[in-house]
């Protein structure tokens, strides 16, 4: 098979797209203390798609990043997962639930924020931490588990927790993947099947020169 196998290297080594700068995730705490570039430009791709209001995504374990010139290898290096997109129409109410969830990845000890116990032992759990864009919100991780949204903001209005948003998330977290219970019984209003890997290679393959729209949407404190 090493004539099938070298097609398969020659494939995944295709330049596909060139970024502006270097999306490299050097440090993992520090790429969801303050949201990584990625994350923008992996939700923004998501809520093209499928035009939600709102989308979240996660960062693998240990994931690297895009470096300057895209090739197909690198993304699928960087999206690790076969999940597809699912757009959810979450109420007010559940989608700050799900944001208080992702905040229990975070905890304060000798006065810095690091990643609790629960998400390092037994095992390394850093995709359990979601971001979202299409919202700006502010997480006190001073506070107590269930109370850390202390800001949580839909065109810069609050969130009315008795209002629907539709949400676009992989198939995992739709389902409850994660201890997410709570979104499994919401209301599916899109199911693409497609899988983020091919979405994310098309995006880039179409439009070759990516502009990062990257926003700080997403505050921390303690």
């Amino acid at each position: 098979i090493k004539e099938e196998e070298q097609l398969c290297q020659n494939f995944l080594d295709t330049p596909v797209g060139e970024l502006e700068y270097d999306l490299l995730i050097t440090d993992q705490l520090e790429a969801r203390l303050n949201k990584h570039p990625l994350i923008s430009l992996i939700n923004h791709i998501q809520m093209e798609f499928t035009k939600a209001d709102i989308s979240s995504c996660c960062l693998g374990n240990d994931v690297s990043g895009f470096r300057k010139k895209i090739t197909v290898r690198d993304i699928i290096g960087t999206y690790i997962y076969p999940n597809t997109l699912v757009v959810k129409e979450l109420s007010g109410e559940v989608l700050k639930q799900s944001i208080e969830k992702s905040a229990e990845f975070f905890m304060v000890k000798n006065n810095e924020i690091v990643i609790s116990d629960e998400f390092n032992h037994p095992k390394l759990q850093l995709y359990a931490y979601d971001m979202y864009d299409g919202i700006d919100y502010t997480l006190d991780i001073s506070k107590p588990i269930g109370s850390r949204v202390t800001i949580l903001l839909f065109k810069n209005k609050p969130i009315e927790f008795d209002k629907n948003y539709s949400v676009v998330m992989n198939n995992y977290r739709s389902s409850g993947g994660g201890d997410y219970h709570f979104i499994k019984d919401s209301k599916i209003l899109h199911d693409t099947q497609t899988e983020v890997i091919e979405l994310l290679i098309d995006y880039i393959y179409k439009n070759k020169k990516i502009v990062i729209p990257h926003k700080e949407n997403i505050t921390i404190v303690k």
